[in-house]
């Protein structure tokens, strides 16, 4: 989109949205009917106390090497949440970063383990961290990658020695990484390079008793997991 029709949708947005915004902070809840959505990441900020269920010690903390500070420190001021359907707990962190996340589980996992994780900045490894999904262990990961942004191999290496973990489904085939280290492609959205790219989607249903389903319109493939 071209910087005038950026200016143009912003200044709509905030005359539409005047007056009735709110900005999310940790411990907030985000009403929807029939889910419980709790902010965990918020302005850098981390709640202070675990989740039900949560609050064990992070061996893994002990390992945790810190990044060199961001130049586009506007990342850490992404809003992270939980959110719960019955048993079935997803969680999106935006696009926190490497050093961020370590807010949320070491010395203790304040999150505690999830059913589906949305990786966190496209699937980067300036996030996505041992000591944070390796505490979250999920048992799918969905990485919104694009087919020149996120997927290396570093990435799919820490995803794939989360305890737990059984597939990862891509938004795109990461070109830049080996196409062996890539999922198989029946649950990958799309193939080519950008300009190519026909925008599929992958779809995620889940159901009452816990049960969710992944299914890759592209591929016509489906898999259903139990909720832990």
């Amino acid at each position: 989109m071209a910087r005038p029709q950026v200016a143009a949708s912003d200044k709509a947005y905030e005359g539409l949205s005047a007056g009735k915004r709110k900005i999310l902070k940790a411990g907030d809840r985000i009403p929807l009917k029939g889910v419980d959505i709790e902010v965990i990441m918020s302005a850098g900020q981390a709640i202070t106390k675990p989740l039900k269920g949560a609050g064990a010690k992070n061996a893994v903390c002990a390992d945790f090497k810190e990044h060199a500070p961001e130049q586009d420190p506007d990342n850490d001021q992404s809003v992270g949440f939980l959110l719960r359907f019955g048993k079935f707990d997803f969680i999106d962190m935006g696009d926190l970063t490497w050093n961020y996340e370590q807010k949320l589980v070491c010395p203790v996992n304040l999150i505690g383990t999830v059913d589906l994780y949305q990786t966190t900045h496209h699937g980067l490894d300036r996030s996505n961290s041992p000591q944070f999904v390796w505490a979250i262990q999920p048992k799918v990961a969905v990485m919104n990658n694009g087919p020149r942004k996120g997927g290396p191999a570093a990435v799919f290496e820490t995803l794939r020695k989360s305890p737990g973990l059984e597939d990862i489904w891509q938004g795109h085939l990461a070109l830049g990484t080996p196409k062996d280290v890539n999922s198989d492609e029946k649950m990958i959205g799309n193939l080519g390079p950008s300009a190519d790219c026909t925008g599929n989607l992958l779809k995620l249903s889940v159901a009452p008793d816990g049960k969710y389903t992944m299914t890759n319109p592209r591929t016509g493939f489906s898999k259903t997991y139990e909720s832990k």
